[in-house]
């Protein structure tokens, strides 16, 4: 038989298998993620808010603290025990930086004081301002100066070795 004959086989024979689509998948879009947990329900989890830094093109949705997607391997992650309970509330928001498909704070370094970030948070719309970008060595922990509730921080690794990325920014109150 020809190469030609048994390639011409082969695809009738690829094309006449019965395709099986699984409705059991994962399906993640942009208002939900839906899932099967360990017992086999399927458990959605809407997300609570969205960051988006037109500087950079990042858009990345945010769930609630308590949640298993907020995780620093999946998501940019809403550091626990900083978000403050009031509407100004301070948030400070880790995401990886690298080469990964993980990386959403990879570009946070292009960032310049003036540069705005968009924030909707629990149905609200807020928009900051950056004031300062600094880096500290790399501890396990940062150290913020915190000068009132209505900051938003961004950190992620730095490029330079051992340091870490910290980009502060203010609330912008627009008036009407």
């Amino acid at each position: 038989m020809s190469k030609k004959m048994i390639l011409l086989v082969l695809l009738i024979i690829t094309i006449s298998l019965p395709i099986k689509i699984s409705k059991e998948k994962p399906i993640i879009n942009t208002i939900s993620t839906i899932f099967n947990n360990k017992n086999g329900k399927t458990k959605v989890i809407d997300p609570i808010g969205k960051l988006e830094i037109p500087k950079i093109n990042l858009t990345k949705y945010l769930y609630d603290q308590n949640s298993s997607l907020n995780n620093i391997e999946e998501n940019v992650t809403i550091l626990k025990e900083t978000i403050s309970k009031n509407e100004n509330g301070l948030i400070i928001l880790a995401a990886h930086s690298g080469d990964s498909d993980k990386a959403f704070f990879n570009d946070l370094d292009k960032l310049t004081i003036g540069d705005h970030i968009n924030l909707k948070y629990k149905g609200k719309e807020y928009l900051y301002i950056v004031t300062n970008i600094f880096e500290q060595e790399k501890k396990g922990y940062i150290n913020l100066d915190i000068k009132d509730e209505s900051q938003l921080f961004l950190t992620t690794c730095s490029k330079a070795p051992h340091k870490q990325l910290i980009i502060e920014t203010k609330k912008i109150v627009l008036t009407p």
